[in-house]
């Protein structure tokens, strides 16, 4: 998982790249450039939100053994896939996390399939 100072470094590099290319369409480079950045705002923005909302597949990458609350959904036991909840995930005797470690603060039983982080700042 990319964190959000490597998210940004990706995206000013693309930036960078998009004003180097001047736009022979303007008159000057200035106006290249500020058409440039007018342009991306809106994609740069979109993925900013898409990189803070996405869920992470529990086959991909666990989240790190703590008692922090984050966004959990799976499968229920009545085999509903994709239910919503809140959780964490507890130490496991060598302290490194597994599928097995999540509780559900609502005390349902479900498999674990994606996770987020709750960002609250």
């Amino acid at each position: 998982m990319k964190t959000i100072e490597e998210a940004i470094e990706e995206i000013k590099e693309n930036l960078i790249i998009l004003c180097e290319s001047p736009n022979y369409e303007e008159d000057n480079y200035a106006a290249g450039y500020i058409a440039a950045i007018d342009e991306k705002t809106s994609e740069i923005f979109k993925a900013g939100v898409e990189f803070a909302e996405r869920w992470i597949s529990v086959d991909d990458e666990l989240p790190s053994c703590s008692y922090e609350d984050i966004l959990i959904k799976g499968i229920d036991l009545e085999g509903r896939n994709d239910i919503p909840d809140i959780g964490y995930t507890h130490s496991s005797s060598n302290n490194i996390p597994n599928k097995e470690n999540f509780i559900s603060l609502s005390g349902e039983i479900m498999e674990v399939t994606h996770w987020r982080l709750i960002n609250i700042k």
